[in-house]
């Protein structure tokens, strides 16, 4: 949130897992192109009560500085995960175990967004995946993605 001051350093007490390094230029093992529809801010907006109008009201964002209005965090790491789940996991939502990552850029509605698995690595019975969401310019949505799957 702008203008809000940590009342602490501002760091995570535990930090994300380390995983490979996307590298400017460097193939993904893979990506998925997802469309963002127009309404798509004002669905997830309604559906799960995260209410703030950066998402729902372009002249409230253009007041704020924004280009627009903008898709929520949590529903660009939505799609990635459905994209994780679907191809890293068999379609099976339980064998997500965690998920962690980085708000880093916006997401434009009426776009579309890359997710790009770049790091992948078997430990045991579960699997590390290393992941991020690029947006209409190529830019990070998300950054230091991670996710453990292990099917039961």
């Amino acid at each position: 949130m702008r203008g809000v001051k940590c009342s602490d350093d501002g760091l995570c007490p535990n930090p994300l897992p380390e995983g490979p390094l996307a590298e400017e230029g460097a193939e993904p093992l893979w990506e998925s192109r997802i469309p963002i529809d127009p309404l798509r801010p004002h669905i997830y907006d309604g559906c799960t009560d995260i209410v703030f109008p950066i998402h729902t009201s372009r002249a409230f964002a253009r007041q704020v500085g924004l280009p627009g209005n903008i898709l929520q965090g949590t529903a660009t790491l939505a799609f990635a995960v459905r994209e994780l789940i679907n191809r890293e996991a068999g379609g099976d939502p339980l064998a997500l175990k965690s998920v962690f990552c980085r708000f880093t850029g916006m997401v434009l509605p009426g776009t579309v967004i890359r997710v790009q698995l770049v790091g992948k690595s078997r430990k045991h019975d579960a699997t590390n995946l290393h992941f991020i969401v690029l947006n209409q310019e190529g830019q990070r949505a998300i950054s230091g993605g991670y996710a453990l799957v292990k099917k039961e």
